[in-house]
């Protein structure tokens, strides 16, 4: 009988430590857990590879967002999906740096046809739904025909008017990506291929998927940061970012068309077209960095008031500069008599001591706006000739508020 109690005691007290031994591993994977999200990290559950969510806002909601969650909206976690989240985390350090940024910032250009990294992009930015997303396929490619240029995205903040462009490292693809857009397409698209190429399609995939999971950003992408030239609503341009100094601290100002318009009143051509220029010569000379408006000097070949008043407005360079704004007309040209050298901007970047030349594209010009502008200007042009020169003047400036800044301008760098 006390052999009997005996034993009995023996099991209850390995089956004690048994269910301890799990409580405590359970225990643990649960601190382990809870720890990944103190650190501000999501597990694929799939993969056990941990990537950071993004934190954004939705208005005044604050979201975080991971990859499990592009995942849901998409229907499962696939490499196209994970370059849109990762190209998305890549663009607020760049972009945004400490910033959190918001949803109604983003405007982003794809190269890629698939659906996985444009869910991505919905889902943490809901880009296409406000009409702020752009797929643009490079020529000689389609959903089923891709290439390494396909793997390119350019994500914009509109506030400022910067911008990356991000593109996918070829050595990332196991096997070479030649070799998996052949097996891509085979699989998916013209359905030939055989069982061991299926087989081999799914594994490169895997591969594929787990690489995009684990790699260090700089293995992944590489990318260039530079400014966006507009903004696509029509006719609306991208501000200025500049700072000015108010009781010797740098004071951040935002500066629109529309502020140069309540300065000057009204935006013609001229006012277009020097803030436009402004906006290359920062992109050029100042690159990702925000200029101060102490730090331009800018001679123009354009003798009018409306140029003179956009300078005067961005960069102060008329009333605060000492010498830092002159009108230097090209020979044989005045106020009554311009050419196409009138439209011609030289700004400086004085700390570096850096130019930039800038002029309008010579296929812009129609000398028939030339004609009517002298005959008003004398005061012997028609009332047809002066609504025709109206007429001129509204397409010019429709045109270069649109048009792409490489189609609007050449210019010339000078290096002190």
């Amino acid at each position: 009988m006390n052999e009997r109690r005996v034993v009995r005691s023996i099991i209850a007290a390995v089956l004690m430590t048994a269910l301890i031994t799990m409580y405590a591993f359970a225990g643990a994977a649960d601190l382990f857990a809870q720890a990944g999200k103190l650190e501000g990290e999501t597990v694929s559950a799939e993969m056990g590879v941990k990537l950071s969510p993004i934190l954004i806002y939705d208005e005044d909601n604050l979201l975080k967002i991971s990859i499990e969650d592009v995942g849901k909206y998409h229907g499962d976690i696939c490499p196209c999906g994970i370059v849109g989240f990762r190209a998305t985390q890549l663009a607020i350090s760049q972009l945004w740096r400490d910033e959190i940024p918001k949803r109604e910032d983003f405007k982003i250009i794809s190269a890629f046809p698939g659906r996985g990294s444009q869910d991505a992009f919905e889902f943490i930015t809901r880009a296409k739904t406000r009409k702020d997303f752009t797929l643009k396929l490079p020529e000689g490619t389609s959903p089923g025909n891709i290439s390494m240029g396909n793997w390119v995205f350019t994500i914009i903040r509109k506030s400022t008017g910067k911008q990356i462009k991000i593109w996918l490292k070829e050595e990332v693809f196991p096997g070479g990506a030649e070799e998996f857009f052949k097996l891509r397409k085979k699989v998916k698209f013209e359905k030939t291929a055989t069982p061991e190429e299926k087989e081999a399609f799914r594994s490169a995939k895997q591969e594929l998927k787990e690489a995009l999971m684990s790699l260090p950003v700089d293995e992944l992408f590489g990318f260039k940061l530079g400014t966006a030239e507009v903004i696509r609503k029509k006719g609306k341009l991208a501000p200025i970012l500049i700072y000015d100094r108010i009781c010797f601290e740098k004071v951040p100002l935002k500066i629109s068309i529309e502020d140069i318009r309540k300065y000057r009143g009204n935006i013609c051509p001229g006012v277009v077209l020097s803030f436009r220029a402004t906006q290359l010569a920062i992109s050029q000379l100042w690159k990702d960095e925000i200029p101060e408006r102490g730090d331009f000097k800018i001679i123009s070949a354009a003798p009018f008031s409306c140029v003179r008043a956009t300078f005067e407005f961005i960069t102060r360079v008329v009333t605060r500069g000492k010498g830092d704004f002159k009108i230097e007309l090209p020979k044989g040209t005045d106020i009554k008599n311009i050419s196409k050298d009138n439209f011609v901007f030289t700004i400086t970047r004085k700390s570096t001591g850096d130019s930039i030349e800038i002029r309008l594209k010579e296929e812009l010009f129609s000398e028939r706006f030339f004609e009517l502008r002298k005959k008003k200007i004398e005061g012997k042009a028609t009332p047809e000739e002066i609504k025709e020169l109206m007429s001129i003047k509204q397409k010019y400036k429709d045109t270069f508020m649109n048009l792409p800044m490489d189609k609007l301008f050449e210019f010339k760098k000078k290096r002190r």
